[in-house]
């Protein structure tokens, strides 16, 4: 369900925000099922920062309008996606706090290089706990689907994965 997002992330941004991004949407994937009801669904989260040139949000949205949420499971989307967002802030900033530790620590010439290495591992656990907790959010919108929006979001994927797939195919080298 992270899958998506991880294309942006691809090859820019370090595993954790990738893993993050991957998470995120996944289960936004997951909670775009129909709505059941003519209620209106809230505006997204950061609906106005979400730039054109990250697709995979614009499709999520679309699958968002697709699943046809019923109120319950657009609450838990919302929820799910406004956690995510707010950990995506957090994931920047410990980027930039990861950045800034290791080029003090590279500008001592006495650093043992496991002593970086540490500092590596230490961000990367830390990450992986972040991770899982937004993969939890977004795992309980998906459980609150029905089969007909879990089989939506299982094409959506699938889609998504043959598009990856496919990109490969054409980037590697001949």
């Amino acid at each position: 369900m992270f899958f998506p997002l991880a294309f942006v992330a691809a090859g820019v941004l370090t595993p954790l925000l990738a893993t993050t991004a991957l998470t995120v949407g996944l289960l936004a994937a997951a909670s775009s099922r129909r709505r059941r009801t003519t209620t209106a669904r809230p505006a997204p989260v950061h609906r106005a920062e979400r730039s054109p040139e990250v697709p995979i949000l614009n499709e999520l949205a679309r699958l968002h309008d697709a699943l046809k949420l019923d109120v319950s499971q657009d609450t838990l989307w919302c929820k799910a996606e406004k956690a995510d967002w707010c950990n995506m802030s957090s994931v920047q900033a410990g980027l930039r706090k990861q950045h800034l530790e290791i080029s003090t620590l590279l500008s001592d010439p006495a650093v043992d290089l496991r002593t970086i290495a540490n500092r590596f591992d230490a961000f990367q656990i830390e990450g992986q706990k972040q991770c899982a907790a937004v993969r939890e959010r977004w795992l309980c919108v998906y459980d609150a689907l029905d089969a007909n929006q879990k089989e939506q979001v299982r094409v959506f994927f699938k889609r998504k994965l043959e598009q990856a797939n496919q990109a490969d195919v054409t980037k590697q080298p001949k």
